[in-house]
């Protein structure tokens, strides 16, 4: 399934696609902000933001591996 973030004209983008179900479309949010450190994730709910912090974390491992 398509959407994710891109930067275009030098501003970020977020796109979801809008024919995938609720779940895929969250994951790929999370995804996408996951790799923001300048997201402002207080202004989200807790669930949210701990849902943000083990994407983040997932992301840190798949680099070093």
């Amino acid at each position: 399934m398509g959407g994710g973030l891109c930067v275009v004209k030098g501003e970020r983008r977020l796109f979801v696609d809008s024919l995938a179900d609720s779940q895929t479309r969250y994951e790929r949010t999370l995804e996408a902000l996951a790799g923001i450190a300048e997201f402002p994730a207080a202004s989200l709910p807790a669930v949210v933001r701990d849902d943000m912090e083990r994407e983040g974390r997932r992301k840190a491992r798949d680099v070093h591996d």
